[in-house]
């Protein structure tokens, strides 16, 4: 009766499409902490769906889906709404456009890359080619913090630095080791440390 496959990986999939959709909601009410809390816990959904998908039988039709709708949340999570943010706290220039629209075609190259390479068996085990989107659901957070540090130009100076090395990050073809399981309980602890920090600066 229903197009689409439903089950609890995609589940935390869409959670992490809607606490993005709430960044943007937030972030153009001028709360730059929530919409950084919600960019957070984005991406530990994002980390966590993978996992959980992994831990079923799923036909081939499944996993095909699931490759393809993670790959769609992932650019509207950490693709769109970092440029939404950085757009409310000032990258809203005529130059800036480029540069948003560069950030966001770099994270939909990267996440093409990943489904073409995944399709045809060319993913090495252990390994990322190029930087993980997700990521941007800790740095621009971390980077958001210059509004209540120096703000003004300085803050839009520092995002478009971080935009731009996001966008090369993305698209450079670098091999990254994927983190351990050690290591994703450290990112998660991080989320939860910088989401305290951002609940604990308020408005």
């Amino acid at each position: 009766m229903l197009l689409g496959t439903y089950n609890l990986a995609g589940a935390v999939t869409f959670t992490g499409l809607w606490l993005s959709v709430g960044a943007w909601y937030w972030a153009l009410r001028g709360r730059i902490d929530l919409a950084s809390v919600m960019l957070i816990w984005s991406g530990v959904c994002d980390l966590l769906d993978g996992p959980l998908a992994r831990r079923r039988r799923s036909s081939a039709a499944e996993k095909i889906f699931g490759t393809q709708i993670d790959s769609l949340v992932d650019l509207v999570s950490f693709g769109v709404t970092p440029a939404v943010c950085c757009f409310q706290l000032g990258l809203d220039s005529g130059w800036d456009y480029p540069l948003l629209a560069i950030y966001v075609s770099a994270a939909a190259m990267r996440l093409a890359t990943f489904n073409t390479l995944k399709h045809y068996g060319k993913l090495r085990s252990g390994t990322y080619r190029g930087l993980p989107v997700t990521y941007a659901a800790l740095v621009f957070p971390l980077a958001f913090l210059l509004d209540r540090l120096v703000g003004g130009a300085y803050l839009r100076a520092g995002l478009r630095l971080v935009m731009a090395g996001m966008s090369v990050a993305f698209v450079l073809d670098v091999p990254m080791s994927k983190p351990s399981r050690k290591g994703y309980f450290f990112l998660i602890l991080v989320a939860l440390g910088l989401s305290l920090l951002w609940l604990g600066l308020g408005k």
